[in-house]
């Protein structure tokens, strides 16, 4: 069975300067695998090491791998390719559940607040964290209390060390929203 979208996917794949690369094998109708349940899809992210070109689809979604062996994955709703996303990053880092989140918000999103990149159930911002004794950090995270983990994990400073001190910001002002998934 194939979706009623995959002529509109095709067209979307070939015109992405990366997927049109696709040579063993190429991008053509037969890259497309339909995926019957988000578990499904979920353990196909998660096997990894897919060709360029490879895509799978879930209802109106549709993910087109843009790295050779790679995970990075076209995002299309519809008719409108508006994201690029690493499922497979997001399960390892993550966690399973937050790439299942991710899927549900973007079943569940307007095709504008696709293209607008606002889908997100818990919206990401940029935060400015700045921990004594250390410097200032600047993260995307979808809460404060994430954005103080991140700047710990990602800097490697030591957890906990005068948290108590530390300032936490949102500054989208500053960066500009940084939009509605992990990259």
């Amino acid at each position: 069975m194939t979706s009623p979208y995959q002529k509109i996917w095709l067209e979307l794949g070939r015109a992405n300067p990366w997927v049109s690369r696709a040579v063993d094998p190429p991008f053509a109708d037969t890259s497309f695998s339909q995926c019957e349940t988000l578990d499904e899809l979920l353990n196909r992210f998660e096997h990894g090491n897919w060709a360029l070109g490879s895509a799978f689809y879930l209802g109106d979604l549709c993910f087109i791998q843009q790295n050779d062996g790679g995970d990075e994955w076209l995002t299309i709703k519809q008719e409108i390719a508006f994201e690029s996303v690493s499922f497979g990053g997001i399960i390892r880092r993550d966690g399973r559940a937050k790439a299942q989140q991710l899927i549900e918000d973007l079943q569940q999103a307007s095709l504008a607040q696709c293209k607008s990149l606002t889908y997100r159930s818990n919206p990401l911002h940029h935060y400015t964290v700045t921990i004594p004794y250390y410097h200032r950090f600047t993260v995307v995270a979808s809460s404060e209390e994430e954005a103080l983990e991140k700047a710990h994990s990602e800097e490697g400073v030591i957890v906990g060390y005068e948290d108590d001190l530390a300032v936490v910001e949102i500054a989208d002002e500053v960066f500009g929203a940084p939009g509605g998934g992990e990259r």
